[in-house]
């Protein structure tokens, strides 16, 4: 079920919504909407814990993006 969270999640930080005005993550943002989808099915811990390793996951394959740009 975490690789469906992390799907999940990896769909919610492509929206320009959930974008800073300088193209950064505004996890906070992120959060909200995961936590609405995902707080009927996790238990606080399992979500949090789900929530920064996928963040992590997905914060490491942006720095890796970022440094075959440059």
């Amino acid at each position: 079920m975490f690789d469906k969270f992390l799907e999940n999640m990896k769909h919610f930080v492509e929206l320009d919504e959930n974008l800073e005005t300088d193209g950064s993550i505004n996890w906070n943002f992120i959060d909200s909407d995961m936590y609405t989808k995902w707080s009927v099915l996790l238990d606080g811990e399992t979500y949090t814990e789900w929530f920064d390793k996928a963040a992590d996951i997905i914060f490491e394959n942006e720095q890796v993006f970022l440094k075959e740009v440059e």
